[in-house]
């Protein structure tokens, strides 16, 4: 018998005799885990970062730097299911926050049951009758559905928690297939242990050495990085087969688990750095934290220099309650911007975890994809080692959390591209076409095709040689196909000092290989050739072919040679969503700052306004696509609150 059943029905009458006193109390039960009180509801708001005032089920809780967070069941965002542990009834500084699962915040009182069994039918679209073990369920829009364990698909186990009575599904999600074989236990039963790790292979699959021991994993194995990434000297929990010592899940943990191991815990922490010490040794300043260096500590400064504002990544452990630092070097700056946008990349699968969430090796790259947070597609194939894919992500405290993994033609990943992007470039005329403007356009260098459906804007003076224009195109069939030109400010198509500086953003096609990325870059279908005074940045992600970039190039004898190239927020690409009144705008310059709800937010030179003629005007109600660096918000997109439709939207 595969299926067990668990009865959760409750008894009102009974339990609301039984429980009265405790109902009463809810709001300040102490905590079953915790030397203090918990509490259980819907995230309402939450800090930009982890400490700060948490929202939670209506009532306020401040998170300090010692706080746990844990986000096993899901990512603690707006909306989400959390228990919170605090101090007492009139302390509510909160010792843990901790996701859990959405129906564990249903609070309509009715009961449910919970079975497992082999998923055999289900409706494409979720919603509708799904038949398990012979035995039919509905699942309506209020369904929750998981995935954390495999794909939902005929054979799978599949776990569902239900109504009584009406066969409703309150939630369904893939389970382990041992939770369907009626033991209850993994296949041959298993070990865990909890240790520091020595070493384990760069793309994850092979042999682990976790306190002297080796463990070997395979592509079934499960990869969790929810408490931070794999690092040597990182303490680590390893669930195992006993006879073979095959690895079933390898996953970061808690470094005060592995206060018995052979080593120091190590932690790795990213933030911008608040002050430095006189020769770099003392107490540093670093994302609001202490750190103390000596002279053993190790320096890097690969990423530029030592100095306040700049992105720095931290190894220390916990010493008699200091941060020891054991490595201090500078990093590309988005590792220190709090994964408010994402950016995307391209390449080969190199790994992935059976169950799809866990650690992805991507050309190289390591990503991590997590329930609730991750969406996979596979419209080109299955997923497989050596299958091209598409992966949007976002870096936060080290990792690359992805939100996207989608399967592409072989082509993507070839030596010539062609990706889908908005493509648009600041640059002066050369030449264009008598009115009605159809035709070919020399911009910036470059070569353009106007049609029919182009449109044409002169607000900032008539189109002419040498006018600077706003010029947004799509390469069609190889030809870079305008879809709007519009004159602009002379100043955006300049450098700082005035001479002639051309801006253009796109997708990377085609990267050099040369480590110093010299060479000749594809992006959007236009060439621009990096040299040896070419600047790179990695403001907003890694450059890599999928990014989507800022060129800064100058023009000359037919060559766009690179001055910068920097990642760059796409339209559309800020996770932040502001809904409000447009309190203030200069609507002569969509680089102006945008007043919404009383915040100033500053325009991305990306931003993409509006539609077609129209654009928002002051007292109008608007929705702004945005992103946060450092503390300063900037909006990639502006359109009318009623004009596009968003799962998720928060307003101030």
């Amino acid at each position: 018998m595969r299926k067990r059943t668990i009865v959760l029905l409750l008894l009102p009458v009974l339990l609301a005799v039984v429980l009265s006193p405790l109902i009463l109390r809810a709001d300040d039960d102490p905590g079953d885990d915790d030397d203090g009180f918990s509490h259980r509801g819907l995230v309402e708001s939450r800090p930009a970062g982890n400490t700060g005032a948490w929202g939670i089920g209506g009532q306020t809780f401040t998170a300090v730097t010692s706080t746990a967070i844990q986000e096993e069941h899901g990512p603690l965002a707006v909306g989400a299911c959390a228990e919170v542990y605090y101090v007492s009834a009139t302390d509510h500084t909160a010792t843990k926050i901790e996701s859990k699962e959405p129906i564990e915040c249903n609070d309509t009182g009715d009961g449910y049951v919970q079975i497992y069994g082999i998923l055999q039918s289900f409706p494409a679209g979720l919603v509708g009758d799904w038949v398990v073990d012979g035995v039919t369920y509905t699942a309506d829009g209020a369904t929750e559905f998981q995935q954390e364990h495999g794909v939902f698909a005929a054979g799978q186990c599949v776990e569902v928690k239900y109504r009584p009575g009406t066969m409703t599904a309150v939630e369904i999600e893939t389970e382990n297939s041992y939770k369907c074989n009626g033991s209850g236990n993994p296949p041959s039963a298993y070990t865990e242990v909890k240790g520091i790790l020595d070493s384990f292979p760069a793309a994850l699959v092979g042999d682990w050495v976790v306190d002297g021991v080796t463990y070997t994993a395979d592509a079934g194995t499960q990869f969790e990085q929810e408490k931070g990434p794999y690092l040597v000297g990182g303490c680590v929990e390893v669930k195992f087969i006993g006879s073979t010592n095959a690895a079933i899940e390898i996953g970061t943990t808690n470094p005060d688990d592995c206060s018995g191991g052979t080593a120091t815990p190590e932690i790795k922490f990213y933030g911008l750095i608040d002050t430095v010490p006189p020769g770099n040794v003392g107490a540093w300043t670093i994302g609001g934290e202490t750190f103390i260096s000596d002279a053993a500590t190790q320096l890097g400064q690969e990423n530029g220099a030592f100095a306040p504002g700049v992105c720095a990544e931290v190894e220390y452990y916990v010493s008699s309650g200091d941060n020891i630092a054991t490595e201090i070097k500078t990093e590309d700056p988005y590792h220190c911007n709090g994964g408010s946008y994402t950016n995307e990349a391209y390449g080969p699968i190199d790994s992935f975890p059976a169950a799809l969430f866990g650690s992805w090796v991507i050309d190289g790259v390591t990503y991590v994809a997590s329930v609730g947070t991750t969406q996979f597609k596979q419209d080109d194939g299955p997923f497989a080692a050596g299958a091209c894919v598409k992966v949007a992500y976002a870096t936060v405290d080290g990792i690359n959390q992805a939100y996207e993994i989608e399967t592409q033609s072989g082509d993507d990943c070839g030596s010539s591209p062609s990706l889908p992007s908005e493509s648009k470039v600041y640059a002066t005329i050369d030449s264009f076409p008598a009115d009605p403007y159809i035709g070919a356009w020399q911009i910036g260098g470059v070569a353009y095709e106007a049609t029919a459906q182009t449109q044409f804007k002169q607000e900032h003076g008539a189109f002419a040689n040498g006018a600077c224009v706003q010029a947004e195109y799509r390469e069609i069939g190889g030809v870079n196909t305008l879809s709007e030109v519009e004159t602009e400010s002379a100043y955006k198509c300049e450098d700082g000092g005035g001479s002639p500086q051309f801006k253009s953003y796109g997708t990377v096609e085609v990267m050099p290989a040369a480590a110093d990325m010299t060479g000749v870059w594809q992006i959007s279908g236009i060439d621009y050739t990096a040299t040896l005074s070419t600047t790179f940045s990695q403001e907003h992600g890694f450059l890599a072919v999928g990014a989507y970039v800022e060129v800064y190039y100058t023009e000359s004898g037919g060559v766009n040679t690179a001055v910068k190239i920097e990642t760059q927020v796409a339209p559309g690409s800020g996770k932040d969503y502001i809904v409000g009144e447009l309190e203030s705008h200069d609507s002569a310059d969509d680089w102006n700052d945008w007043v919404v709800n009383g915040q100033t937010i500053k325009a991305d030179p990306v931003i993409k306004v509006g539609s077609g003629s129209q654009s928002p005007q002051v007292g109008q109600r608007v929705m702004l696509s945005t992103y946060q660096v450092n503390g300063v918000r900037y909006a990639t997109t502006a359109a009318f609150a009623n004009q596009a439709f968003l799962p998720l939207v928060t307003t101030p």
